[in-house]
């Protein structure tokens, strides 16, 4: 069903098809920051407490590098 969609399309349309695409499936993996940290901060502590180590967090001050050529893009024009 998927090559369907794509039959009969001319160059620029299919161009233009697989841009959104890609558009659509990057806006559905972003996550805000709060869950990304919400999630490690849950994993470290767990971890900490079943081996009985101290929980003294350092808050994180560097975002991670961007992962997606779209991401080093805006980061370049905008200086993120």
């Amino acid at each position: 069903k998927e090559e369907i969609d794509w039959i009969g399309l001319l160059p620029d349309e299919a161009l233009e098809k697989l841009e959104n695409e890609e558009d659509e499936k990057y806006e559905r993996s972003i996550r805000p920051w709060k869950e990304l940290f919400r999630e490690s901060l849950i994993t470290e502590l767990s971890r900490r407490q079943k081996n009985n180590e101290p929980i003294d967090i350092t808050p994180v001050t560097t975002k991670p590098p961007p992962k997606t050529l779209k991401e080093k893009v805006i980061n370049k024009l905008w200086g993120s």
